[in-house]
């Protein structure tokens, strides 16, 4: 019976690697039974495959001609995914400060051009919408300041 993987797992990419190379060479290439291989891709065993047996087959599955590497891609797939859901408030407050920095110093560029002899009505206008540009992203930055839970350290 076929069963169904879920994309983005150890399970999906070790078949893929089966698909290339066989089960048998997989075993082989890594120095266990085809059973325990077989098992490794199983969703509803427990049993992984280990990290070293991982690097072994990714290199199995190039010298059996398949382009990649299924479990080194996969992982690293995993690793930016779970980077991003436990660093997202992090991430999203120092975009949103590099976005403050930028617009504040554009307000006060245009603000100090506008104060100079000389300037002109449409220095002030320009002054005004970059103050207002510096505002909202001042005013944006407040939520993600709110959350309960302060960013994790990267």
């Amino acid at each position: 019976m076929t069963k169904t993987r879920a994309p983005l797992t150890y399970d999906n990419a070790l078949t893929r690697i089966a698909g290339q190379i066989g089960w048998a060479a997989m075993a082989e290439a890594v120095g266990q039974k085809e059973r325990t291989v077989r098992d490794w891709s199983d969703p509803d065993i427990e049993r992984g495959c280990p990290i070293e047996a991982a690097e072994l087959l990714d290199l199995a599955y190039q010298a059996g001609g398949g382009e990649g590497a299924p479990m080194h891609e996969t992982y690293s797939l995993r690793l930016e995914a779970a980077h991003r859901s436990r660093f997202a408030d992090g991430l999203a407050i120092a975009q949103a400060t590099c976005l403050m920095i930028r617009e504040g110093a554009q307000a006060n560029e245009a603000a100090l051009l506008a104060s100079m002899p000389g300037a002109t009505m449409a220095d002030r206008q320009k002054a005004l919408r970059e103050i207002e540009e510096a505002i909202a992203a001042l005013r944006a930055t407040v939520p993600l300041l709110m959350n309960d839970q302060p960013p994790q350290p990267p």
